[in-house]
């Protein structure tokens, strides 16, 4: 999933829970909170690797238009 694309779909606030699963699933009502769920890669990643993706692609989508070069 390619967070830039996804984000720039998106208006208004912007809640994600970060989670990691070996294997299995939610063991808790967090599943029910969310409005869609997603993995960004087919690899397990660290927390910390998915918080920073998230946080770098809603600053990419909240960031003013860049100027074109050319």
């Amino acid at each position: 999933m390619n967070l830039w694309t996804e984000f720039a779909k998106l208006e208004g606030d912007l809640v994600a829970v970060v989670g990691g699963f070996p294997h299995g699933d939610f063991r808790s009502p967090v599943k029910g909170l969310c409005d869609r769920i997603v993995s960004i890669h087919e690899e397990p990643l660290r927390a910390w690797t998915v918080t920073s993706e998230i946080l770098v692609a809603y600053r990419q989508r909240s960031a003013p238009p860049t100027a074109d070069p050319t």
